[in-house]
């Protein structure tokens, strides 16, 4: 019911904005049609040319509908959780859940790498060094590692260095390229077959409706109802992400993986773990943690149920035997800090006219 009262408001207030020609227009009142003249070039001269308008408008809002649904995915219901899905990593995960690939996702992946000993990481003082290991890690995570590590095996991200962020940045759009193509092949994400084209085409409508307002076709501006009624109701076709649909497998993996984040950030009273038969648990899913956006409720999470501070990861060994949780937020920070400098240097660096032509800016 909201939707269908914002399509509606959506509608009317179009509908208001192509009747402003009778602001400046005059006309007496007549007794063939029951609006006076004044309302002739919004409403034109004929009662039948009307209504096929309004008729057409309606059909433009229910096809908008149909074609705004077929975007649209309503959130499944997320059963607590106490494991991630096997075999994906964390970028996958936030894939699942939110459609995109943020920064963090980046982080996460880094640090989930380097929990399977894919990679060691090595802190610097401004800024880190990753080298690449033999652990196992999914497919997904050993090509954003492959991407950054390259033929020598190393990667250096120093504070500032804008050919770091070079490398940074194609590893970005890299990871987001490789999570889109695993998520067409794994049978999890299919295509709608509503993306560019009908973003370009609710764009078009909106210049049509422009151009009704101006032009007045057929002597009544009001036949821009019938594109703005498209647009209003298809809308939603010009998200980013319309062109792709979760499947009925992908859902059900993305209820499993709503459970889980929703079990990292619930506090303690509602979602308990068994931290004390787990040893290395908090570890094992801070980089999950990190890329879901809520490593400070994991951290409250074993704090409150532990009552002392989370252990500092061994795959973090700038303060290996530490117990003090501002440690591990200091760490998780200081890469996620570097890797944001770096990029700022990048394109920093594209800005000034010597540099121009370097890459491209970073999506998030």
């Amino acid at each position: 019911m909201i939707r269908i009262a914002a399509y509606v408001a959506g509608i009317a207030v179009i509908a208001g904005l192509l009747c402003t020609p009778v602001l400046w227009a005059s006309g007496d009142g007549r007794a063939d049609l029951p609006w006076t003249a004044q309302w002739d070039g919004v409403l034109g001269t004929s009662r039948a040319g009307l209504l096929v308008v309004l008729v057409l408008g309606l059909a433009g809002a229910v096809l908008g509908g149909h074609l705004g649904a077929r975007v649209g995915e309503r959130p499944p219901a997320y059963p607590p959780t106490d494991a991630p899905p096997a075999g994906m990593g964390p970028a996958q995960a936030v894939h699942l859940l939110e459609g995109r690939v943020p920064r963090r996702a980046l982080v996460g992946t880094l640090l989930h790498a380097a929990e399977r000993g894919a990679v060691t990481l090595e802190r610097l003082d401004d800024g880190w060094r990753i080298t690449a290991a033999d652990g196992a890690v999914d497919q997904v995570t050993q090509q954003v590692v492959g991407s950054l590590v390259g033929e020598d095996g190393r990667f250096t991200a120093r504070r500032g260095d804008a050919t770091a962020g070079e490398r940074l940045e194609d590893s970005i759009d890299g990871l987001a390229a490789s999570v889109r193509e695993w998520g067409r092949s794994s049978g999890n994400v299919s295509r709608t077959g509503v993306g560019g084209l009908s973003a370009l085409l609710v764009v078009l409508g909106l210049v049509l409706v422009a151009l009704c307002l101006v032009l007045r076709p057929f002597g009544m501006s009001m036949i821009g109802v019938v594109p703005g009624a498209l647009v209003v109701c298809g809308v939603s076709m010009a998200v980013s992400g319309a062109g792709r649909r979760r499947t009925r497998r992908g859902r059900a993996l993305w209820a499993q993986v709503g459970g889980f984040r929703r079990v990292l950030q619930s506090p303690s009273s509602k979602q308990r773990f068994d931290f004390s038969g787990r040893r290395g648990l908090y570890a094992a899913y801070l980089p999950w943690a990190v890329a879901f956006g809520c490593a400070a409720q994991w951290a409250q999470k074993y704090r409150t149920e532990v009552g002392a501070e989370p252990p500092v990861p061994p795959y973090l060994p700038a303060y290996a035997g530490d117990h003090t949780v501002a440690h591990v937020d200091a760490l998780v920070h200081h890469v996620d800090s570097t890797i944001s400098s770096a990029l700022g240097a990048a394109a920093a660096a594209r800005r000034r006219p010597s540099a121009a032509g370097l890459g491209r800016h970073a999506r998030f």
